[in-house]
């Protein structure tokens, strides 16, 4: 079984891993003072839990890769190699949590006037669009008239269709 990847799949893997570093490093827009706060801490540990990966493996890759093509020698440059790019790596993935945290918290912070005011105004927060919405009861209820009560019409309808389907031709 080789173990040599196409450039095209390398590419896929890299952009996989680049997801999955955006969504551990949450950029969404907080509710409130403690939502920035847990989502800031969030970030600044996925980014050293990042770091210490990054530190680990990158010259436990590099060595590995490195002994396959150029056995001792190949292994050490490898190992070397990779050391720096794990500690370059690691660095970045630590200063790019910290940042993301701190952006976070100071979102948090500036988010909370809006926290106390918009729900005296009658609005909610939308968890998906990350923003405060206004719900008019009255207008959802005119919106809401021509739907019926229960399901008894398409039951009905089921029913008619499966009695069809089951009945023999004539």
């Amino acid at each position: 079984m080789s173990t040599n990847k196409s450039k095209e799949e390398l590419q896929a893997e890299q952009e996989a891993a680049k997801q999955q570093i955006q969504q551990l490093l949450d950029t969404s827009r907080p509710k409130n003072l403690r939502h920035g706060v847990v989502s800031g801490v969030g970030n600044i540990v996925s980014g050293c839990v990042g770091m210490v990966g990054m530190v680990v493996l990158a010259p436990t890759v590099g060595a590995s890769m490195g002994a396959k093509q150029g056995g001792i020698i190949g292994g050490t440059v490898g190992l070397v190699g990779g050391a720096v790019v794990g500690v370059v790596g690691g660095a970045a993935m630590a200063v790019g949590g910290a940042v993301q945290g701190a952006t976070q918290m100071i979102r948090g912070v500036a988010a909370v006037p809006d926290s106390v005011m918009e729900p005296r105004r009658g609005k909610w927060w939308n968890d998906v669009e990350g923003k405060w919405i206004l719900t008019h009861l009255d207008d959802e209820s005119k919106s809401l008239i021509d739907v019926p009560e229960d399901d008894e019409d398409i039951l009905r309808e089921a029913k008619k269709d499966a009695d069809d389907a089951t009945k023999p031709p004539d």
